[in-house]
C-alpha cells in the first residue's frame, strides 16, 4: 500500500488556499444575503449579459418617460387651472354685464365695467402663467410672457378708439373687433408668443402629450376682446353717453357668453390630454414593473439558498480553523510522548 506524504510547506499552502476560497465564499454569500442580488453575475448568467442589458435599457427608458409624463401632467394641470380661472371669471363678468343695463342706472354700468376690467387683468395674468420657468401659452417662445401687460394692451386700444373717432357702442365694438382680429394689432402688440405651438411631449413609447393652447387661440382672443370692450367703458370711453355705455357693456356680456362655448372646447381638449397622460403613466408603471421583475429573475439571489450556503461555509471555516490549530501543535516531541 502506497502513501503519499505532503510536506509542511505544501500543507500550509493548501490550508491557506482553502482559507482564501472559503473567505471569498463567505464574503460573496454575505453580500448576496444583504443585497438580495447575485454577487457573481458573470457566472450566474454564463457570461451572457445581453438580456440583462436589454432590461436595464428598458427600465432606464421608462424612467425617462415617467419623468416626462409627470412634468406633462403638472403642466397640463396648470394650463387647465388657468383656463378654468379665465372661464369662471369671464362667466361671472358676463352675468354682471348683462344685468347692468336692466336697472337703467349709470352706477350699475360703472360697477359691471369695473368688474370686467378686473377680470381682464386676471385673464392676462392667467395666460402669462409659467411652469418650471417656462411660459405655457406662448407656443415655442417660453422665455417671456405670452401677452403684453394689461396697461400696454389697453393703451393701444384707447389710441385706436381715439383715432377712429368712436361715438357709439357699435363704433367701439368695431374698433375692438378689428384690433383683436387675426392680423390686427393684437398679433403685433398684445401677443408676444409664436404662431406655432410647442412640440408635443413624448410621455411613452407610443404616447405624446399635446402642447398647451396659444394665448392667441380664437376662443381666448374672443374672450379677451369681450372683456376689453367693457374695460374701455370703465376707462372712460363714450363719456356722457349713458345709453351707449350701457349698450357697450351689454354687448360685451353677450359676446362673453358666445365665446364661453369655444373656451369650454379648449378646456375639453386639455382634459383629453390630461386623460392621455394619466393612461401613459399607468402603462409606463406597468411596463416598468414587468421589466423590473424580469431583471430581478436574472440577478436576484435566493435568500434561503444563500442563507443555507452561508451556514455551510461558516461550518467549513470553523472546521478548517480547528484542523489548522491541531496541525500547528504537531511536533516530534509531542509524538514521542
Amino acid at each position: 500500500m502506497t502513501f503519499t506524504a505532503i510536506g509542511d510547506l505544501a500543507q500550509s499552502l493548501q490550508l491557506r488556499r482553502e482559507n482564501a476560497r472559503l473567505s471569498a465564499d463567505l464574503q460573496r454569500l454575505t453580500t448576496e444575503l444583504a443585497t438580495g442580488r447575485k454577487a457573481d453575475l458573470r457566472t450566474s448568467l454564463s457570461g451572457d449579459f445581453g438580456s440583462l442589458a436589454a432590461f436595464e435599457a428598458t427600465i432606464t427608458r421608462l424612467d425617462a418617460f415617467n419623468t416626462a409624463a409627470a412634468e406633462a401632467r403638472q403642466r397640463a394641470d396648470t394650463v387647465q387651472l388657468s383656463l378654468g380661472l379665465v372661464a369662471e371669471e369671464a362667466g361671472r363678468a358676463a352675468n354682471s354685464l348683462l344685468l347692468s343695463e336692466t336697472g337703467g342706472q349709470p352706477a350699475l354700468v360703472d360697477i359691471a365695467a369695473g368688474d370686467a376690467a378686473r377680470v381682464f387683468d386676471t385673464a392676462i395674468s392667467a395666460l402669462n402663467v409659467q411652469f418650471a420657468g417656462e411660459t405655457l401659452f406662448g407656443g415655442r417662445s417660453t422665455d417671456g410672457p405670452a401677452l403684453a401687460d394689461t396697461e400696454t394692451i389697453l393703451a393701444a386700444l384707447e389710441t385706436a378708439a381715439t383715432g377712429a373717432g368712436v361715438a357709439t357702442a357699435a363704433d367701439l365694438e368695431a374698433v375692438v373687433d378689428a384690433w383683436f382680429a387675426p392680423g390686427g394689432d393684437f398679433d403685433t402688440v398684445a401677443y408676444l408668443g409664436t404662431t406655432d405651438p410647442r412640440a408635443p411631449a413624448r410621455i411613452g413609447p407610443n404616447s405624446e402629450a399635446a402642447a398647451p393652447p396659444l394665448a392667441s387661440d380664437p376662443a381666448l382672443r374672443d374672450t379677451l376682446a369681450s372683456l376689453a370692450l367693457a374695460t374701455l367703458v370703465d376707462r372712460g370711453a363714450l363719456p356722457g353717453l349713458f345709453e351707449e355705455r350701457a349698450a357697450a357693456t351689454q354687448r360685451a356680456g353677450e359676446k362673453l357668453i358666445q365665446s364661453g362655448d369655444a373656451l369650454t372646447d379648449v378646456r375639453a381638449a386639455v382634459g383629453v390630454s390630461q386623460e392621455r397622460i394619466a393612461l401613459a403613466e399607468t402603462t409606463n408603471a406597468a411596463e416598468r414593473a414587468a421589466a423590473d421583475l424580469a431583471r430581478n429573475e436574472l440577478i436576484a439571489a435566493d435568500p434561503f439558498e444563500a442563507a443555507t450556503a452561508l451556514e455551510a461555509t461558516r461550518v467549513q471555516i470553523e472546521t478548517l480553523f480547528s484542523i489548522t490549530a491541531r496541525l500547528s501543535r504537531l511536533s516530534l516531541s509531542e509524538f514521542l510522548r
